[in-house]
Order: C-alpha cells, then sequence, then structure tokens
C-alpha cells in the first residue's frame, strides 16, 4: 500500500460521510487520519516481517482509532459520536484494500 494514496483515501471518505461535519474537524481530523493511515501501513509492515500476530494487529489498530476519535472530539467542537462517524467512514473506504494488505480481516 501506498502511504498517501491510503491517507487520501481516508479523507476523501471522511469528507463524504458528512462535509459540515468534517470542515469542522478538519485541523485535527487530518493529521488524525495520517496517523492511522500510519498505522494500518506499520501492521502491514510488521506482518510480513513476521513481527505482529493478528491480536496484536488489531489491538494496534483500535489503539489508533480509538485515539483519533478521542483526540478530535477533545479539541474540536465535533462530539465522539460525530468523531466516530467520519473515522468509521474513512475506514470502511480502505478497508478491502487494507485486509488484503495484512493478509486477514484488520478493519
Amino acid at each position: 500500500m501506498n502511504l498517501d494514496e491510503l491517507f487520501q483515501s481516508l479523507v476523501g471518505a471522511a469528507q463524504g460521510a458528512g462535509r459540515s461535519l468534517f470542515e469542522r474537524g478538519r485541523t485535527v481530523l487530518v493529521p488524525e487520519l495520517r496517523h492511522v493511515a500510519e498505522r494500518i501501513l506499520a501492521i502491514e509492515v510488521g506482518r510480513r516481517a513476521g513481527e505482529l500476530g493478528e491480536a496484536q494487529a488489531k489491538e494496534l489498530l483500535t489503539m489508533q482509532v480509538e485515539s483519533a476519535i478521542d483526540t478530535v472530539a477533545m479539541t474540536t467542537e465535533l462530539a465522539a459520536v460525530d468523531a466516530e462517524k467520519l473515522i468509521n467512514a474513512a475506514l470502511k473506504a480502505v478497508k478491502d484494500a487494507a485486509n488484503a494488505a495484512v493478509g486477514f480481516p484488520l478493519i
């Protein structure tokens, strides 16, 4: 997977999930989506190297996503449910590619 393509897919899907919500959280949401993309790629690398099992990989992604939701909700006017809606929409957009890259259902 390519970091920039993955990141752009995440951002585009979040925008599509709710433009006004996205714009209200943009300054924090976009960097958090970048972190999520970086984590997905790090998981892919770890899996290829045999350094991460499925449970570890899932836990790492869960922690990153929860951190992103909390950060967006705490530092913008978005409620946690709105931040979660945008981030989940972003993850849904990259689900198939990410799952194929790591070789199991990560998302």
